[in-house]
């Protein structure tokens, strides 16, 4: 309940030089880095941490299990970002509150040769902001992702999964 991370590990394709790091937690206060650069040898550290931290995309999830939530809350946490070795402190934000018409379910359309929206599900969700930062999202209640933008890269929407996979 607590979202401690275990472990993690990230790897980049890229053409010349593929990166990978892997990451292992020890308690609140100890992290133990492997990371590689093709076709380098691995380079490993340890990192003292100052507190449990989470991971980005867990975010969300930590906002979802706060007491309340209400435009205008404060949520602090320490989180681990990627190429920091140390968990920064963060505040995210409610900045808004607005309910959103979306499918929750998916049928095949014929005529069209496409997935449609069978059914609407109405769901109520919260924008969360983290000051200094251009990403912004809508979550529900329980945390789990109903939008999200990130200026210039990508804006995603919660779908039916037909629509989202079958139609792309």
């Amino acid at each position: 309940r607590g979202l401690r991370p275990l472990s993690f590990r990230i790897t980049v394709e890229m053409v010349d030089t593929p990166v990978a790091v892997m990451g292992r937690f020890e308690g609140d206060s100890v992290l133990h880095l492997v990371m590689q650069t093709a076709p380098q040898a691995e380079d490993s550290q340890t990192v003292a941490l100052a507190g449990a931290v989470v991971l980005p995309t867990l975010i969300p999830l930590v906002v979802g299990l706060a007491e309340e939530l209400k435009v205008g809350k404060r949520i602090p946490m320490r989180v681990l970002w990627p190429g920091a070795l140390e968990g920064k402190p963060v505040e995210v934000v409610i900045a808004a509150e607005s309910v959103f018409v979306m499918p929750d379910s998916a049928m095949f359309d014929a005529t069209a040769q496409r997935w449609t929206a069978a059914r609407l599900d109405t769901i109520e969700a919260w924008r969360l902001e983290i000051p200094g930062s251009a990403i912004s999202g809508w979550v529900d209640d329980r945390g789990r992702l109903v939008a999200a933008t990130q200026p210039g890269m990508m804006t995603i929407h919660r779908t039916a999964y037909e629509i989202a996979f079958e139609n792309w």
